[in-house]
């Protein structure tokens, strides 16, 4: 079903050496981050959403996955495909949707199972959804533990549930812990857990559960099923072969083992619940409104270009009554998402779309008498103006929830602090590659006395701020106060206080761990004397145009969502205004009350900043980095350096020899060898010329030299 999955394909495209290298140091990249259960929520999402033929839609997809014979790996996964999309209710199999006891035949023609069978498949209401759990002994995990980081690498695991050589089935979607299970008394198939805190340095086992189809069960006799916990099969972990053998399996346990294997109603550690109660639904209730569906309008090459919603209104609501009365209704850009509909007098409903869209680009049409609205609005593409463009920070809020949607999370006492040394010249060449080949070329335009994009100058002002916090800054040297500056009324509304620089691990970034005060009328009063002082302690101005302060706006909510442990208060403001950022005007605070004074232990104890401390939101100021896979991030001239050799395809179909690897165009080839590899190194010098090794580098120094180094 997966492209990866289909072997002979990525046998013949992919070369020996990058083969080689998986196999030798396998990368993050390598690992595979997505499962059958993301391609159902992904499916599950759009028909919650868009109106269409789903059951037609869903028996063509299933038909084209299980004809599909060049992705004989994959085969061993549709039944948990088919488990998914029965838990998510998008598409039903017959074996699955049937109780287990009203089948005359389990499929395959084996019985069924009957009462005769011990504990769960005993039980008259046995359910079509079961979960499997493992106990695989801590001894079996040495493979993981008995070896370097490097050497075990990071590999996937499933479980698979096989009946001899006639069928193996896997399942990807697995949980794992340490600890005990331990039966409930009172009722068969549930059990509690007793979970090891201490992890991998403790001394329980290893606990591997996930929901499979009971019929999985049933394709054999009982005493022929095998439970195990396997390694995946990809490049990176050939080297488990030896130790695992040809299957991977980690440990392997028959159905029978009672010790071993178990066999659930209910996930451990839940309640008792019926097989019904798995499904998932979408609640879009809102007051008045009866159905709100999504269409999408395609172009004459089927391309997706504009989405239709049409909310129709419950007969006698307060929207209905006010359409019929000829009340306004407006339409304004709420998100990237989203939009917001008002009638004059009735509370607004938000209209949510599955892509970006343009906001300002709607077209409203309207019934008073049917009662019902209906909105088209064109898509945006991450390279058009609208949707994230106009909205680059979104912060998403429900009725239990705020959280940041496009900054991640980060734990700010969990990730280590960076030391300043003197030797922080590498933070201006990290910062710096967060620009996109387009923003370099658009920063030479501005020294061109032309105009710059309001995010290319909110990434420049937060570049000034790394470097300064690190005492780099060409002008100031270390400063850890910063004040956001209209370079139109040389007004100040925002000042920031950097605590530290963390370094976030996970992403492979950095950040600024900071404080924000949003400046008010009312605060600048009330401050007056802590506001001079802190004018007099030389802070770093950093201009701001009006656009790029309504950026810093709406990013200032995002940077404080992605790192706050404190609760939002029933009295937020974000909720009685439902607006996030509240405002994007000047001397107006884009921040609700809830953080200020919150986390702050790390903020400066000077006397200076004494008042600043009660109005002080934490915040985490990231690097933003260009999205590679959406606009170029390398310069053209590190794509095909000057002065090297270069292997050019002219007429592949001249190829006489299957033996030959594909080159794609442009790969470099080593100065003295002229091999053909993706790994050279470049010259440290000049950055022109490329190598296999330092030997190849030695070899060509007599003819490199005369050119090395010139312009």
């Amino acid at each position: 079903m997966f492209e990866y999955e289909d072997w002979s394909k990525t046998l013949t495209n992919a070369s020996l050496t990058s083969i080689h290298r998986q196999i030798a140091s396998p990368l993050a990249a390598d690992l595979r981050y997505y499962t059958r259960l993301s391609l159902v929520k992904l499916i599950y999402l759009a028909k919650t959403s868009v109106v269409t033929e789903w059951r037609v839609c869903m028996d063509k997809l299933v038909d084209m996955i299980e004809n599909d014979r060049t992705l004989l790996i994959g085969s061993s996964s549709l039944q948990e495909l088919s488990q998914h999309m029965h838990t998510f209710g998008i598409w039903e199999h017959s074996p699955i949707a049937v109780p287990p006891r009203q089948l005359y035949k389990a499929p395959h023609y084996l019985p069924a199972p009957t009462a005769a069978d011990e504990g769960l498949l005993g039980q008259p209401d046995v359910p079509s959804v079961v979960f499997v759990a493992l106990i695989v002994p801590r001894s079996k995990l040495k493979v993981f533990t008995g070896g370097t980081p490097e050497s075990v690498g990071t590999p996937g695991l499933h479980l698979s549930i096989s009946h001899g050589m006639t069928c193996q089935n896997s399942f990807h979607s697995i949980q794992c812990f340490f600890g005990k299970l331990r039966a409930r008394a009172d009722s068969i198939g549930v059990c509690d857990v007793e979970e090891d805190a201490t992890g991998w340095n403790g001394s329980s086992d290893l606990v591997v559960t996930c929901q499979v189809p009971l019929y999985t069960l049933l394709l054999g006799p009982r005493r022929a099923v095998r439970v195990s916990l396997a390694v995946n099969t990809n490049p990176s972990t050939f080297q488990s072969t030896r130790k695992l053998g040809p299957t991977h399996a980690v440990f392997e346990a028959g159905f029978a083992d009672k010790e071993r294997v178990w066999l659930l109603k209910a996930a451990p550690g839940a309640a008792t619940h019926s097989d019904q109660t798995c499904r998932f639904s979408r609640n879009l209730a809102m007051p008045g409104v009866v159905t709100q569906n999504i269409h999408v309008g395609l172009n004459a090459a089927s391309q997706a270009t504009t989405l239709r919603i049409q909310t129709e209104f419950a007969a006698g609501s307060s929207e209905a009554n006010a359409l019929e009365q000829g009340a306004n209704v407006t339409i304004s850009a709420d998100s990237a998402c989203t939009l917001l509909l008002t009638i004059t007098g009735c509370p607004a409903v938000r209209l949510k779309f599955l892509l970006p869209i343009h906001g300002e680009n709607t077209k409203t049409r309207i019934s008073r008498k049917s009662c019902w609205i209906e909105v088209t609005v064109p898509i945006a593409s991450a390279l058009t103006d609208g949707g994230y463009k106009k909205h680059p920070f979104p912060v998403i809020r429900d009725q239990t929830s705020i959280i940041s949607w496009g900054l991640p999370r980060v734990g700010l006492e969990e990730l280590p602090i960076i030391p300043i040394s003197d030797r922080m010249d590498w933070v201006h060449t990290f910062v710096s590659m967060a620009l996109s080949e387009q923003e370099r070329n658009l920063n030479k335009a501005v020294n061109q006395n032309r105009s710059s994009p309001a995010l290319l100058e909110l990434k420049e002002s937060i570049h000034s701020i790394f470097l300064a916090a690190v005492g780099q800054h060409p002008r100031c040297g270390m400063v850890r106060a910063f004040q956001l500056i209209r370079d139109d009324t040389m007004s100040c509304d925002t000042i920031i206080i950097v605590s530290s620089v963390r370094d976030d691990y996970d992403a492979g970034t950095i950040f600024l761990d900071a404080y924000v005060i949003p400046l008010t009328n009312y605060r600048i009063r009330l401050m007056d004397s802590s506001l001079q002082a802190f004018v007099d302690s030389s802070p770093l101005s950093v201009k701001v145009s009006a656009q790029e302060e309504v950026f810093w706006k709406k990013l200032l909510p995002a940077a404080a969502e992605r790192c706050r442990t404190w609760n939002h208060r029933d009295t937020c403001e974000y909720a009685t205004s439902r607006n996030i950022p509240l405002s994007t005007k000047h001397s107006e605070n884009p921040l609700c009350a809830c953080g200020e004074a919150e986390m702050s232990e790390h903020f400066p104890n000077a006397t200076k900043y004494y008042l600043f401390r009660k109005h002080a939101t934490r915040i985490a100021i990231p690097v933003l980095f260009a999205v590679p896979y959406v606009e170029s991030v390398i310069p053209q001239e590190f794509k095909h350096p000057a002065g090297a050799r270069t292997h050019v395809l002219r007429n592949t179909s001249q190829a006489t020899t299957s033996s030959v690897t594909p080159v794609e165009e442009g790969t470099p080839a080593c100065n003295n060898c002229g091999a053909l590899k993706l790994d050279l190194k470049t010259c440290n010098r000049c950055r022109k010329a490329w190598y296999c090794n330092h030997a190849c580098q030695k070899a060509d120094w007599k003819e490199h030299k005369k050119v090395c180094g010139k312009k």
